[in-house]
């Protein structure tokens, strides 16, 4: 019982949030503004709703839901409820490798993320492999 009233809470919450972040922002739209980009009578509404604001609201939480499922196999594994990413060295994984990419390729700023997301990748596997 107690789960269900916590995930109802949950999913009314980010209906609140979703809600709010068509509603407001650098140029605020009234609901009868959101109903007419939906109906396509308001195009410069539409353009701000669907390329805008709603792929936008649809990532952030995405990317939400991945730090959250990232989170529950990272305490899972090492069977602490407390674990963080630090913990075992994927945050150091990652900022060693943005660092020797500044190093040895200054002038590739564009690939740091692509560098930090391998760096802790790398770490993550060693750390594992020599836990077992």
């Amino acid at each position: 019982m107690k789960n269900k009233v916590t995930a109802t809470v949950a999913v009314v919450i980010l209906l609140a949030v979703v809600l709010s972040s068509m509603l407001f922002g650098s140029v605020g739209l009234s609901p009868s503004r959101i109903m007419g980009a939906v109906s396509g009578t308001d195009r410069t509404a539409a353009v701000i709703l669907f390329e805008l604001r709603l792929p936008r609201m649809l990532a952030s939480i995405l990317a939400g839901a991945a730090l959250a499922v990232a989170g529950l196999i990272l305490q899972t594994i090492t069977d602490n409820d407390l674990c963080a990413p630090s913990i075992i060295g994927v945050n150091s994984g990652a900022g060693l490798a943005v660092m020797v990419m500044l190093f040895l390729f200054p002038m590739a700023w564009r690939l740091l993320p692509l560098a930090a997301f391998a760096g802790a990748l790398g770490t993550s596997f060693i750390v594992l492999t020599v836990s077992r």
